[in-house]
């Protein structure tokens, strides 16, 4: 199983702190479907530092780790993932694409209008649980 992280990021502005950045990934097994941005954890590397990284690579941006939401577990066809999700917030810089062809910035009751990739589902529901805790 591999491990793998997702930033559910806040967007900056306060009159907009209900909308959650999601992307759409351009290539491979999961094309076309979107997602919490993240990615794989490397040897020896913490998932809070690999999250950070993660993000910069993908998007050039940095982003402040709030805290854990929580894990999902998937097997895909092709692989068997541990998805370890963090709630973020966008702290700086401009955002660009690199593994991902499109961005949204989405309220939880829009998430149900886009495809997402079945282990970021869970981060979904987990979301929805937070928020109507608070």
């Amino acid at each position: 199983m591999v491990q793998v992280t997702a930033a559910i990021i806040q967007h900056p502005d306060r009159a907009l702190a209900n909308r959650y950045l999601i992307a759409r990934k351009r290539i491979g097994k999961l094309a076309g479907m979107w997602e919490f941005p993240g990615g794989k954890i490397e040897p020896g590397e913490s998932p809070e530092e690999c999250l950070q990284r993660e993000i910069f690579e993908e998007f050039g941006i940095k982003i402040t780790i709030d805290q854990y939401l929580t894990t999902s577990c998937y097997t895909y066809p092709h692989i068997s993932i541990e998805l370890i999700g963090f709630l973020a917030t966008y702290r700086e810089g401009e955002l660009m694409l690199s593994d991902h062809d499109q961005i949204q910035w989405v309220t939880l009751s829009e998430m149900d209008n886009y495809s997402f990739a079945p282990a970021d589902i869970p981060l979904i529901v987990a979301l929805q649980k937070a928020c109507s805790q608070i």
